[in-house]
């Protein structure tokens, strides 16, 4: 009975000890480029499971060892951050902006990208292949370029266009007519006023997947071109 009153002394000795050994930090987590509070960041103590994540305000509240604890404060976009603790209750921190992670989640609507990483249905037109044909204008190009695209004569005026058709004909009374694109701007003037030799390349976008960006206006199929630049 000794031995077990001693052990249940020692074993409340021991977490009366544990317990004054912690300590309430708090403080607010900003960002270093505006200084504006950072929501959600997440902040625990280093070698533990203890955690929390910042409010509204970026502030946050955390027991830890105030001696020896040290905070690590992690954000998406952000550089993580170790902080020892040093006997302080009241610990504020400024994240740097991480540029090399958010570059790896930026989307654009009209951006560029490799054929490995493209996943919807594209064909490509080149300078050098528009090079390499005897053509007047740009719709002459893209006549033939991939499987689908079907290209009718114009009216026989002099400076028409052949009228492009990348996905069938979808309707009756309304146009039938591609979304062209020039240069990351919907074009609405005659495509046939484009010079073949100021085009740096034409990408064709066919199916739905490809043309969601651009919303009902692609229904027809989406033709981006991009001229050259000096």
């Amino acid at each position: 009975m000794k031995f077990m009153r001693l052990t249940l002394t020692g074993m409340m000795l021991l977490f009366t000890m544990a317990l004054t050994a912690q300590a309430v930090v708090r403080g607010v987590v900003t960002s270093s480029e505006d200084g504006e509070p950072l929501i959600g960041v997440t902040v625990f103590v280093k070698g533990t499971t203890t955690g929390t994540a910042t409010d509204l305000d970026g502030s946050y509240e955390i027991q830890v060892d105030p001696a020896t604890g040290v905070l690590v404060f992690s954000y998406t976009g952000f550089r993580s951050q170790e902080v020892l603790v040093g006997g302080r209750t009241t610990l504020d921190v400024q994240l740097e902006v991480a540029s090399e992670v958010l570059s790896e989640v930026i989307v654009t609507a009209f951006g560029e990208s490799t054929r490995e990483k493209f996943t919807g249905s594209a064909t490509t037109v080149n300078s050098e292949q528009i090079a390499r044909r005897p053509i007047t204008n740009i719709t002459q190009a893209i006549a033939g370029s991939g499987a689908g695209i079907q290209a009718t004569i114009g009216g026989g005026q002099p400076g028409s266009a052949p009228a492009i058709r990348i996905r069938g004909f979808g309707s009756v009374s309304a146009s039938n007519a591609p979304l062209y694109v020039v240069d990351g701007i919907p074009y609405d003037a005659s495509i046939a006023n484009l010079n073949p030799d100021d085009i740096e390349n034409i990408t064709v976008l066919k199916d739905a997947a490809s043309t969601s960006l651009y919303g009902s206006r692609a229904a027809n199929g989406v033709i981006m071109i991009t001229t050259k630049k000096g």
